[in-house]
């Protein structure tokens, strides 16, 4: 298996608004192989030309380079940046 993808509700004003989250989780074999833009950009049409939906959103670590890049060549746009704390 190369990886996963979802996308899912992240609270019932996300259902009211049409926002989803997306998740999408690679084996690290297939890094940096096009497979995480592939997956992105299905997930994008999936979301807008078939669900409807007004925005679909993730989150992502800035140390994960290729997901940024993964990101970036989908347009996907950033809208901040937050603080991280291990749960130790």
């Amino acid at each position: 298996m190369v990886g996963l993808q979802k996308l899912f509700n992240v609270g019932l004003a996300a259902v009211h608004h049409r926002n989803r989250q997306f998740a999408i989780v690679l084996d690290p074999a297939y890094h940096g192989k096009g497979y995480g833009t592939e997956a992105l950009n299905w997930l994008c049409k999936i979301g807008f030309q078939y669900a409807g939906l007004h925005r679909v959103q993730a989150s992502c670590y800035s140390i994960n380079l290729g997901g940024l890049r993964c990101y970036e060549k989908v347009c996907v746009s950033a809208w901040g940046s937050g603080r991280h704390r291990d749960l130790c």
